[in-house]
C-alpha cells in the first residue's frame, strides 16, 4: 500500500523521474543523431515511457564516441565496435533481430505478454509457446532482444522493479484520462496492471498461469490437487512469517492465512483421490537394512568347512555295517 501511495504521489505531482526500461533503445535514438524532441516522439510513436530533457541530457553527455563517429557505417570499425560495446548494434542497422523485437514492440496483446514473462523470469520459451497460441511467431532471440532494448527488467531487485512498475502503470493510466472524473477509474486499472501482479507472485508455473488469466488468455487445464498444493505451501510459509516477524498486523495476516490453509486443506482432501493418498503414503515407507558387511562362512566355521559339492566317492567296506554284509554278489540292502 505504501508503494502504491508513493506511485500515485509521483505520478499526480510529475516529480521524480522512474528508471528507464528502454534506456538501450533511448541511446540508439541519440547515437543516431536525434533531438529530445525527436526521441520523445519516437517514444510516443511506440508507446514508450517518456523520458524527460534532465534524463536526456544526461544519458547524452554519457556517451562518448569515437572519432569520424557514423552510427549507419559498417564500415568504420570503431564506430561497429563503440556500438557493439553499448548493445545497439543490431538495432541501428535494423538486422532480423531487430526487426522482430520491433514487431513484437508493436503487437500490444504479444507484448503484455512478453512484458509479463519476463518480470516472472519465464523461460524464453515457456513465453513463445504462449505467442505462438495467439497466432504470433517469434524467437527466444528475439524476446531476448525486446528484453535488452525495451524491457530490461533483469537489473532490478525485486523491490524496486515492484516500484518502477507501479510508478508506470499509474503514469500511464493517468496519461489516458481526459478528465478528473476518471481518475479513480485509472488508479483502480493501475493497480490491477498484469506487470505489477507479476512483480507481486513468486517465480513459479502456476504464477505464470494466474498471470495469464489477468491478461485475459483462457485458463490452462491444471489438476486441481496440485494447484491446492501450491496454495497450502504458500498459505504455510506466509502464515509461519506472520507468526516469525511479529510486527503490526501481522497476526491478523497469519490468521487469515491459517485460515486460507485450513480451507485448501479441506478442499484438498475432497479432490484427491483415495488411491492416490494411499500411493503417497506408501511411497514414505523405506525399508531398514543393515549397512554392516554381511559375514561369509569362513569365520562362522573357523575354518573347518569344505567347499567340495562333488559327489561322495563309492563307500568301501568298512563303511558298511556288519549286518549288511552277503554272500558275493548279491546285492546289499541297507537298514533304513
Amino acid at each position: 500500500m505504501a508503494a502504491a501511495a508513493h506511485a500515485s504521489a509521483a505520478a499526480s505531482t510529475g516529480g521524480g523521474s522512474i528508471r528507464v526500461l528502454h534506456r538501450r533503445f533511448v541511446l540508439a535514438l541519440l547515437l543516431e543523431g536525434h533531438t529530445n524532441d525527436d526521441v520523445r516522439a519516437v517514444l510516443e510513436r511506440e508507446d514508450l515511457d517518456e523520458v524527460d530533457d534532465a534524463s536526456l541530457n544526461r544519458m547524452r553527455s554519457e556517451l562518448s564516441p569515437p572519432k569520424r563517429f557514423s552510427a549507419r557505417s559498417r564500415k568504420h570499425r570503431a564506430s561497429v565496435e563503440y556500438l557493439d560495446g553499448l548493445g545497439v548494434s543490431a538495432l541501428i542497422h535494423h538486422e532480423p533481430d531487430a526487426e522482430d523485437a520491433l514487431r513484437l514492440l508493436r503487437l500490444p496483446k504479444a507484448r503484455d505478454v512478453a512484458e509479463c514473462g519476463l518480470v516472472l523470469r519465464v523461460p524464453l520459451e515457456a513465453i513463445v509457446v504462449q505467442l505462438r497460441h495467439q497466432g504470433v511467431t517469434a524467437t527466444p532471440k528475439a524476446i531476448e532482444r525486446f528484453e535488452e532494448w525495451f524491457w530490461c527488467v533483469s537489473g532490478f531487485d525485486r523491490s524496486t522493479l515492484r516500484v518502477i512498475l507501479e510508478v508506470r502503470a499509474v503514469r500511464r493510466a493517468l496519461r489516458r484520462i481526459s478528465s478528473d472524473d476518471e481518475r479513480a477509474a485509472a488508479l483502480r486499472a493501475a493497480r490491477s496492471d498484469p506487470r505489477v501482479l507479476a512483480a507481486s507472485l513468486p517465480t513459479t508455473a502456476l504464477s505464470w498461469h494466474i498471470t495469464l488469466g489477468a491478461l485475459g488468455h483462457a485458463p490452462a487445464t491444471l489438476a486441481v490437487d496440485k494447484v491446492l498444493e501450491h496454495v497450502r505451501s504458500h498459505a504455510a510459509l506466509r502464515a509461519a512469517e506472520s507468526a516469525m516477524r511479529g510486527g503490526p498486523g501481522d497476526e491478523a495476516r497469519g490468521t487469515a492465512f491459517i485460515s486460507i490453509l485450513r480451507a485448501a486443506h479441506e478442499l484438498h482432501q475432497q479432490v484427491v483421490p483415495a488411491d492416490a493418498v494411499l500411493r503417497d503414503g506408501l511411497s514414505t515407507l523405506r525399508l531398514g537394512t543393515d549397512a554392516s558387511q554381511v559375514p561369509t562362512i569362513a569365520p562362522i566355521s573357523d575354518g573347518r568347512h569344505t567347499v567340495d559339492l562333488q559327489p561322495r566317492a563309492e563307500a568301501d567296506q568298512s563303511d558298511v555295517p556288519p549286518d549288511a554284509v552277503e554272500e558275493e554278489g548279491t546285492e546289499i540292502d541297507f537298514p533304513s
